[in-house]
């Protein structure tokens, strides 16, 4: 999950402001919560100290608009 979050906002884009960069935290920064997540798809999740989360996908899964993992990082 911290690799996605540096992925994602470690370097933008675009940005308005040349002159101006968006904050990142290093891994140990962090406290990693899963608000949400389909558990008809995503089944035995487990997140680990060092911030891996894992789970078990059925073979045929029902993939619906609420099929996601909201993860929120604090």
């Amino acid at each position: 999950m911290y690799q996605e979050y540096q992925n994602q906002f470690g370097t933008p884009v675009l940005s308005s402001n040349v002159d101006s960069s968006l904050v990142t935290y290093s891994k140990d920064q962090l406290a990693y919560f899963i608000k949400y997540l389909d558990e008809a798809v995503f089944t035995a999740p487990t997140l680990s100290n060092d911030v891996k989360l894992t789970n078990t996908v059925p073979s045929n899964p029902n993939v619906t608009d609420k099929t996601l993992i909201n993860a929120v990082f604090k």
